[in-house]
């Protein structure tokens, strides 16, 4: 009797493991990034990994972007989620940068009362280069006459995060 009990004893302890890695850890740290979930339309929960910059001038504080990534939608495509400051020119757009690579655009998609929402499709490649990379940066302007505003956003833990959700 005890030899079958045995034989079950590894099938559980990875059943086990897989229904701990299935739910990310609200609130859990990884570096950098947070893992933050939200109830979607339907009823089931999304959850993304988090980083939110601040600025702490003398006149003004506030959040100045919050950068979500995670796998989104029906199909779990992965996906970057910029909250963006309110007054932000949106002729001009937005755009992300990781460390040593090419320039990609982020949609604007509305102006809410907590910032501008841009997104941006995330690629397998993307996603290569994000792991790899120190940080990424997220270029917008203020005005039409104004320089290109860049926030760096760190990429330390990404990796670890990003594994976290899946």
């Amino acid at each position: 009797m005890r030899f079958p009990a045995l034989l079950l004893l590894p099938v559980l302890i990875l059943a086990a493991a897989f229904a701990v890695q299935a739910k990310p850890e609200r609130g859990k740290a990884f570096g950098d990034w947070v893992v933050d979930c939200e109830t979607t339309p339907d009823g089931k929960e999304s959850c993304f990994i988090s980083q939110t910059q601040t600025m702490q001038q003398q006149q003004q504080s506030g959040r100045l972007i919050k950068l979500s990534i995670g796998y989104i939608g029906p199909a779990g495509k992965p996906a970057m989620v910029a909250i963006l400051p309110l007054g932000i020119w949106l002729p001009a757009g937005a755009a992300y940068q990781v460390e040593g690579q090419a320039q990609k655009p982020l949609t604007l998609q509305r102006c809410v009362a907590e910032g501008c929402i841009a997104s941006a499709e995330l690629d397998e490649a993307t996603l290569g280069q994000m792991r790899k990379a120190k940080s990424l940066s997220v270029g917008l302007k203020a005005d039409a006459a104004g320089q290109t505003i860049v926030i760096p956003v760190s990429l330390k833990g990404f990796d670890a995060g990003l594994k976290s959700l899946r």
